[in-house]
């Protein structure tokens, strides 16, 4: 029999594009007794040294068991600063670091690119080469749904979420049941 204790991972990291339905999901999380962190890196300044500390934030919530949710971290770092090409990112090590104590990651991506797209239209004032952007962003997070990218496969569990597919109305039950597991 093992008698090693069982690692507690309620910290639940979501990720995804603008528009994908993030906050919205978090909020129900935040329903079941989460501790919701809105987390977005600085502009300017150690976004190496930005994110140790909210490490060390995360940590704490870790050490004691407390249930977290949070909008955005490392894989938001990786997809925006290789869109944009002037963010700096996080190092590997500290994502690993990271990976130890979070227990699930749910990327918010629609499946139908095209509505997508057409949403965000309309929601947002785009010109330009911004679409190239917002594409290469769109794109960048389905690769790793579907490559579940290396430093992520075989470690943590992730999972899409399709707002289109599971309505507001069933948001709460689909949040109850990925916080069980």
């Amino acid at each position: 029999m093992n008698n090693k204790p069982i690692k507690f991972k309620k910290i639940v990291l979501v990720e995804g594009p603008d528009n994908s339905g993030k906050t919205t999901l978090c909020k129900e999380y935040e329903k079941l007794g989460y501790k919701y962190y809105h987390h977005s890196a600085p502009e300017k300044g150690n976004v190496e040294e930005y994110f140790k500390n909210f490490y060390n934030v995360l940590k704490e919530h870790y050490d004691k068991r407390e249930k977290v949710v949070v909008d955005r971290l490392f894989i938001s770092n990786w997809v925006y600063s290789r869109a944009f090409k002037n963010t700096e990112t996080i190092s590997i090590e500290l994502i690993n670091k990271f990976k130890e104590i979070i227990g699930s990651i749910v990327i918010c991506l629609p499946s139908n690119s095209y509505k997508y797209f057409e949403e965000y239209k309309k929601k947002k004032d785009v010109r330009g080469d911004e679409w190239n952007t917002i594409e290469k962003v769109y794109w960048d997070y389905k690769k790793i749904l579907v490559n579940r990218q290396s430093h992520l496969r075989n470690t943590i569990r992730t999972m899409q979420y399709d707002k289109d597919i599971i309505p507001l109305n069933n948001l709460s039950n689909y949040v109850k049941k990925l916080s069980m597991n």
